[in-house]
């Protein structure tokens, strides 16, 4: 239901970090078609591109190590891990699951440690 109401927005986003000259680098994080479309593309865009997951190897992270994307297999999502993965030098960061409760939860961890950046700088 969160994905419909935030779909034209999402797609809007997307594209800004998909065509965006700048060097950028995104911070993909969750196991979905959505999530692997974004960091092909972003790759594909000569983005430099870290896709953190729980979900272990599989097709999918392979394929996209092979297009020269990051991948990088936690068993959790913590700050540690979303540190060791750039999340502080990362121009974009994108939680993208199927399971719309964990989104937000990232998200919020994301924005959290983000803000505990800014306030030690």
């Amino acid at each position: 239901i969160l994905l419909i109401v935030f779909l034209p927005r999402i797609k809007r986003l997307v594209k800004k970090i998909i065509f965006n000259k700048e060097e950028e680098s995104v911070l993909v994080i969750g196991l979905s078609k959505m999530a692997i479309r974004i960091a092909e593309d972003s790759r594909s865009h000569g983005k430099k591109v870290v896709f953190i997951s729980e979900h272990g190897r599989n097709t999918f992270t392979d394929n996209l190590v092979s297009k020269g994307v990051k991948v990088i297999i936690v068993n959790n999502i913590n700050e540690s891990s979303l540190i060791n993965a750039g999340v502080n030098n990362a121009t974009s960061c994108l939680v993208v699951s199927d399971d719309d409760d964990y989104n937000i939860n990232v998200a919020n961890f994301v924005s959290d440690i983000k803000k505990k950046r800014e306030i030690n700088w």
